[in-house]
């Protein structure tokens, strides 16, 4: 059991002095060894969860001698008597659920964060396995993580660098008893087929087949994590090009990058999503498959769509991917009138605004770094500013070509559909005089001027011996 501080030190699973911990213990040799492990560490606060499924004549007998071992232990410990419902899950899936389900809900009334699981190097080995055979990417190879977070719990696993074999060595030369599961001899589940048929004969081949494979798993882990962070990095690109929308992405940025990293850029958003997005809660029910339709509608035109589990759709519009769902809620119209020569915050820029005919002579421009400014002709204007997001009816003056209809614009632009009721305009009326979308879009926050960007009103441009009216956006120091 050398490798279990080993394994501790390593993945800095309990880096406080202090810290209450909830440990899975189904009475099984691993369970029972992970306990004893963690009763020789100091500063720890243990308790204990076991879990009864019900599926063996023998499961009460296990709950009963895990409940003894812990109150000869001075360890407090919950029992949790269940009904497995497979609900089209394996019976091995649905009794996992089941007792995560469990271990959360004893964690959160007892204020602990951790859970500590007995998971160990022959189970990595196998994990990996089993998902070689049923088909899978670089993360699935990664095996069992030795952290997981999971909302507000952490899951450790102590064992996992630490061989069964060593486990069943440090029960026996302390003479520390545990219960024997003979469902877990059962071939008919497809781990035990692995761990009783087809271990034995790669242990033949290599003795040390199960650390190879384990550590393997380990390296796969590290390159995983090296790719998860260039991900990060072109999905932040693809995103920055997309007028930082939150639902769109780039294809022009996207198709810069080979296809293996597309496909994981495109994963890496939909998870980005998901908690943002109550009918996605995670990629399990996206296949590479779905992966792959979405890469199609790169070489198709705007409109088209694919469609993913949990309602959530992908189009193209023009040159993005929009992720949408079916419950998507419309953009609230939003509408704000426009002070002259006072700074106003606007919610849907998320700066200040201020329209002047004075801007050099106002102090409080002093205490901002303006980040975009149009200028129009103020002899024109005759009724109320506004910011506000489009109305029917609106319209705006292009140069050399005429009035053109606000929707048109949007058209000839390729402003997604989906962003169009989110885009800013500075409007007098139905008349639109700027649409501020270009530039919002490409605000440096690091900058003190920013790229001067979006549509302006042609029959506003200043002219000689008119007074001008200047608009600037600005952030506050």
């Amino acid at each position: 059991m050398k490798t279990f501080i080993k394994t501790l030190k390593k993945h800095n699973m309990f880096p406080q002095n202090e810290q209450k911990v909830l440990v899975a213990v189904s009475g099984g040799a691993d369970s029972v060894a992970l306990l004893y492990g963690l009763l020789e560490l100091t500063g720890l606060e243990l308790y204990v969860c076991h879990v009864n499924h019900n599926l063996r004549g023998a499961a009460a007998e296990d709950a009963t001698f895990v409940q003894n071992m812990c109150n000869a232990l001075n360890v407090p410990c919950f029992v949790y008597s269940v009904q497995v419902v497979q609900n089209g899950q394996s019976l091995e899936e649905a009794a996992r659920n089941v007792r995560y389900s469990c271990l959360k809900k004893c964690a959160k009334q007892h204020n602990i964060s951790t859970i500590a699981l007995g998971h160990n190097q022959n189970d990595n080995a196998e994990t990996l396995l089993l998902r070689l055979s049923r088909g899978t990417g670089l993360k699935g190879l990664c095996g069992i993580p030795p952290i997981r977070q999971e909302n507000d719990f952490v899951f450790v696993r102590p064992l996992i660098e630490t061989s069964r074999h060593d486990i069943k060595t440090f029960l026996h030369d302390k003479n520390i008893p545990y219960c024997t599961d003979y469902s877990n001899y059962d071939t008919k589940f497809s781990r035990n087929a692995v761990r009783h048929k087809i271990m034995p004969h790669l242990a033949q081949i290599n003795t040390q087949a199960i650390a190879n494979i384990s550590n393997t798993a380990q390296l796969l882990t590290e390159d995983e994590q090296l790719l998860e962070f260039f991900t990060v990095q072109a999905l932040a690109e693809c995103r920055k090009n997309a007028a930082n929308a939150e639902n769109l992405l780039n294809i022009e940025s996207l198709q810069k990058y080979p296809v293996a990293m597309q496909k994981r850029i495109i994963r890496q958003f939909l998870t980005e999503l998901s908690p943002k997005t109550a009918n996605v809660s995670s990629l399990q029910n996206v296949s590479q498959q779905h992966v792959a339709q979405i890469l199609a509608l790169l070489k198709t035109e705007t409109g088209k769509e694919t469609h993913l589990p949990k309602n959530v759709i992908i189009r193209r519009e023009y040159n993005f991917l929009a992720f949408l769902t079916k419950k998507n809620k419309p953009t609230e119209n939003f509408s704000v009138d426009i002070p002259k020569n006072e700074p106003i915050f606007i919610p849907i820029l998320g700066h200040y605004l201020v329209a002047s005919t004075q801007m050099a002579k106002l102090n409080f421009t002093k205490n901002f770094a303006c980040l975009c400014t149009k200028r129009f002709n103020y002899d024109k204007i005759k009724g109320t500013l506004q910011i506000r997001t489009r109305k029917p009816g609106d319209h705006i003056n292009i140069y050399k070509v005429g009035t053109k209809k606000l929707k048109d614009e949007f058209c000839d632009c390729k402003i997604p559909k989906e962003c169009r009721n989110s885009v800013p305009l500075l409007a007098m009326g139905n008349e639109i005089l700027w649409i501020i979308d270009d530039c919002t879009a490409n605000f440096d926050q690091n900058a003190e001027n920013a790229a001067i960007g979006g549509r302006t009103n042609a029959a506003y441009i200043p002219t000689d011996g008119c007074t001008i009216l200047t608009v600037a956006i600005l952030r506050r120091f």
